[in-house]
């Protein structure tokens, strides 16, 4: 829920009035009812009821904060969720005392919004909103509500200086006033991956694989690359994210399983046999650890399995794509 507020100056009409902003976050039409919302009812009979009243993004509160606030489309904007891959990690130049964080943050937070604005320019969204409008006219602007919304309606007050906020033009009052906003604990790399995920399905700068190297290593597991120096039949060990499994009916009872580590891929073949032991693990667990022997033939590499079992990466994983 927001409020923002226009004080009409003094000069423009005889007697100052009010201009109120009111938007109620995931209001349904049928909440206002002179039993529920008497008030809101009695403004809507009393006054406008616009029908045909659609929120760009469903769901999804900062994306209509930003229409509300600028007018702007989303493509304008470039505020299409409640967390954005921001390309860069957060609060990397020392903002609010805070420490490099996520790149993909959650923006319903001051600070968040804050550094968004000194990265980009002053203002994240890239457009004026209608705060920083009617105060460049004279107005006197405040927007009171929930934490995060309320601050994009004059986002750029929150850009900062010397690191720290600046005391803003607009009044802001929000969940975060009057109070040190608590510090946002530094994610790990499982994290920072995990959230990579989540938001865009792959992660572009580390893999899990790539967190989980050293432990493989000393297992003597062998990266996807590094099977092109091993001679055929050399037995060896490999790991990997599981990115799809086929069960041709050509291939005499064959399955074959494809894994990922950060360094390329592996194309793992069970016999009938293997695929009847190891089935139980093979087909459900979305990384796995596979001994075996290699095998080269007409200048491909390839990976005969003989024992297999579950690994566990300690992030999530892109789920599997299985055909048969």
């Amino acid at each position: 829920m927001a409020t923002a507020t226009l004080s009409v100056p003094s000069t423009l009409i005889a007697a100052p009035r009010n201009v109120v902003i009111f938007v109620a976050d995931g209001l349904r039409p049928g909440s206002v009812n002179a039993q529920d919302a008497p008030t809101l009812h009695a403004l809507r009979e009393q006054g406008v009821s616009f029908l045909n009243s659609h929120s760009l993004y469903p769901t999804f509160t900062t994306p209509n904060a930003s229409v509300i606030a600028t007018g702007h489309y989303l493509g304008d904007t470039g505020d299409f969720g409640n967390a954005l891959y921001t390309g860069y990690w957060m609060f990397d130049s020392g903002n609010f005392t805070q420490r490099a964080a996520s790149g993909i943050p959650f923006i319903e937070n001051d600070e968040v919004l804050g550094d968004l604005d000194d990265h980009f320019e002053g203002n994240y969204l890239g457009e004026d909103t209608l705060l920083a409008l009617a105060r460049a006219k004279g107005y006197s602007t405040a927007a009171i509500g929930k934490l995060g919304p309320v601050a994009i309606q004059d986002v750029t007050q929150l850009a900062p200086m010397d690191g720290r906020f600046n005391v803003p033009q607009t009044i802001i009052i929000d969940d975060a006033t009057g109070a040190e906003a608590p510090p946002l604990p530094a994610p790990s790399l499982y994290d920072s991956v995990g959230d990579d995920l989540w938001a865009l399905g792959l992660a572009p700068e580390r893999t899990a694989m790539h967190l989980a190297r050293e432990r493989l290593e000393a297992m003597d597991v062998r990266t996807a690359v590094a099977l092109e120096a091993c001679d055929d039949g050399e037995r060896a060990s490999v790991a990997g994210v599981v990115t799809h499994r086929q069960h041709p009916e050509t291939a005499r009872g064959a399955v074959f399983v494809n894994l990922e580590d950060e360094t390329g891929h592996v194309n793992v073949v069970f016999s009938r046999g293997a695929w009847a032991r190891w089935k139980h693990v093979a087909r459900h667990a979305p990384v796995l650890l596979i001994r075996g022997r290699v095998r080269k033939g007409q200048g491909a590499v390839s990976f005969d399995a003989e024992r297999v079992e579950a690994l566990v990466v300690g992030t999530a994983v892109p789920a599997s794509r299985d055909f048969r």
